[in-house]
C-alpha cells in the first residue's frame, strides 16, 4: 500500500470516525487514532499485528481475519466484536479501485445499556401499567430488526435513531399512563397533576430554557403527585382533618 494511501482526508484523526484500512495486495494495514482508542490497540502496521493485539477470543479473531482478508462479500452483514467493557460493531467495504478495504467501527455499548434500562424499567411498571407488555415487544422487535438490518454505516446511524425515537415514546406513554392511574385513583385531584405539568411547561418555553430541559420540567409535574396511588382512596378524598391512627 502506498503511503498517499494512508494519509487519506478519512485517515486524520477524527473521534468520530474510527478507521482502519487494510491493502488487498500486502498484509500492510493502517488505522487511525480513534480506531485504536476504540479497539484499545496500539498502532500496527501488518494484519499478523493487529490480530496478536486485539483482546478478545479466538472466534472473534477468526471471523476479523477471514473478513478483513477476502474481497467476497465484502459489504455484507456487519461483525460484532465485545470487549471488556465495550461492544462494538464493524462495517467492512472493498474498494477495488483503491485496492483496499475499509474497516469503519461503531461503539454501540451506549444502545445497549439504554435498551437495558427501559427493559428493566418496564418490567417494573407492568403490574401496574396497561398495555405495557406490548410496548415492550415493540421494542424488543425493533432490537432485533437492528441486528438483522445492519447493513451498511448509513443504515446503521438510520436505524439507531429510530430505536431512539420508539424508546422516547414508550417512556412518554409510560408517563401518561402513570398519570391516568392517578385520576382513576382520585378523580377530584387527578387532574391537578395535568395542569402542574401544562403550566410549568408554558414558564419553561416563556422563560426560552432549552427544549429537554422544558421537557424535564414537565415530566416531573406530570408525576410529581405519584405518591398519591398507595394512599387509600377514601384518605385522599376524605374531608375535614386526618386521623391520627390514618396518619400511621
Amino acid at each position: 500500500m502506498s503511503e498517499k494511501k494512508f494519509s487519506l482526508s478519512f485517515m486524520r484523526d477524527n473521534p468520530h470516525e474510527a478507521v482502519l484500512i487494510r491493502d488487498i495486495h500486502s498484509d500492510a494495514v493502517a488505522s487511525n487514532p480513534a480506531f485504536r482508542k476504540m479497539l484499545g490497540i496500539k498502532h500496527v502496521s501488518t494484519l499478523n499485528d493487529l490480530l496478536k493485539s486485539l483482546q478478545i477470543e479466538e472466534k472473534d479473531k477468526k471471523k476479523l481475519s477471514d473478513k478483513i482478508s477476502t474481497t467476497e462479500k465484502t459489504n455484507g452483514t456487519p461483525l460484532d466484536i465485545r470487549l471488556s467493557d465495550r461492544h462494538l460493531k464493524l462495517f467492512f467495504h472493498y474498494d477495488d479501485r483503491e485496492g483496499v478495504i475499509s474497516v469503519i467501527s461503531k461503539d454501540i455499548t451506549e444502545l445497549d445499556t439504554l435498551s437495558y434500562q427501559v427493559r428493566d424499567y418496564s418490567q417494573g411498571l407492568v403490574k401496574n401499567t396497561v398495555g405495557i407488555e406490548l410496548y415492550q415487544r415493540e421494542l424488543e422487535k425493533k432490537n432485533i430488526d437492528l441486528q438483522e438490518e445492519l447493513k451498511s454505516r448509513e443504515l446503521a446511524q438510520e436505524l439507531l435513531n429510530q430505536s431512539l425515537g420508539n424508546l422516547r415514546r414508550i417512556i412518554e406513554e409510560m408517563i401518561k399512563t402513570i398519570s391516568l392511574i392517578g385520576i382513576i385513583k382520585d378523580p377530584y385531584t387527578g387532574m391537578h397533576q395535568q395542569r402542574v405539568a401544562n403550566l410549568s411547561k408554558a414558564i419553561g418555553e416563556d422563560l426560552n430554557l432549552h427544549p429537554e430541559q422544558i421537557q424535564g420540567i414537565y415530566t416531573a409535574g406530570m408525576l410529581h403527585d405519584i405518591g398519591k396511588i398507595s394512599i387509600p382512596t377514601e384518605i385522599l378524598s376524605k374531608p375535614g382533618m386526618i386521623s391520627e391512627v390514618e396518619l400511621m
